[in-house]
């Protein structure tokens, strides 16, 4: 799996191993959910950088962004969705739009390489992460944190709720979801067509947020941080 040079010490895949078997049978996944959502430290770092960032950074890329999403293909500028956040809790989630309009947000279709619905500009947005930038909004607003369990959209959720069961999803939801996370720099982004593939991708993807929760601490997101960086520049260079 590509990115396994990052965060060594964490396994890459676990599909032979077996769900938890609940949350109030694993005690130790609690206790590093309650130290997270305590942690003075990490959201203090969410509402610093993102104040910093609105105002010298989104200030002039956010009306850029804006402007060429209406030349290429018009309004909508933003891509909002309802996600499931901290507790199961659902919120409106910010994206710049990278997809033609008349795509259904409630059917679970999977994003592609080569995704016909996928607009020029958004090919580039998506590689860059400049259209997960809106999600800072719901950082200020309390809903996400930078570094967290990416949040699944509704229709997505029911098709994992379907695959894995309502349990082992719970338990990566007891934390606020994220704008990066472990999972997505080990290579685990997206969803496949093959069902039972997916099936294995997504437990995985499960189990190595639930390994981020517990092992977590502020010097594990500042790695994940780095990470995301590094990806990031290898996508925009074999554009």
């Amino acid at each position: 799996m590509k990115n396994a040079e990052t965060l060594e010490y964490l396994p890459i895949m676990m599909t032979h191993v077996d769900p938890f078997e609940g949350l109030k049978a694993d005690k130790s996944l609690l206790k590093s959910a309650q130290k997270i959502n305590k942690n003075f430290f990490k959201r203090g770092f969410d509402i610093f950088l993102s104040l910093c960032l609105f105002i010298f950074f989104f200030s002039w890329i956010f009306p850029l962004v804006f402007l060429i999403i209406l030349l290429d293909t018009g309004w909508p500028v933003f891509f909002i969705q309802d996600r499931i956040g901290k507790n199961g809790k659902v919120f409106r989630f910010f994206k710049f739009r990278t997809m033609e309009k008349q795509v259904n947000e409630h059917q679970f279709i999977p994003t592609q390489v080569g995704d016909k619905r996928i607009t020029k500009t958004g090919k580039f947005l998506r590689n860059s992460n400049i259209d997960e930038l809106p999600q800072f909004i719901n950082i200020i607003k309390g809903e996400m944190s930078l570094v967290g369990p990416r949040p699944a959209a509704m229709a997505f959720h029911k098709k994992y709720e379907e695959m894995l069961g309502k349990d082992l999803l719970q338990q990566r939801e007891i934390i606020k979801p994220g704008i990066i996370g472990l999972s997505q720099v080990r290579g685990f982004r997206g969803d496949l067509i093959n069902e039972q593939e997916n099936k294995a991708m997504i437990k995985a993807r499960i189990q190595i947020d639930l390994i981020y929760i517990k092992r977590w601490s502020n010097w594990l997101d500042i790695k994940i941080i780095g990470a995301t960086f590094r990806n990031m520049l290898k996508r925009l260079s074999g554009l």
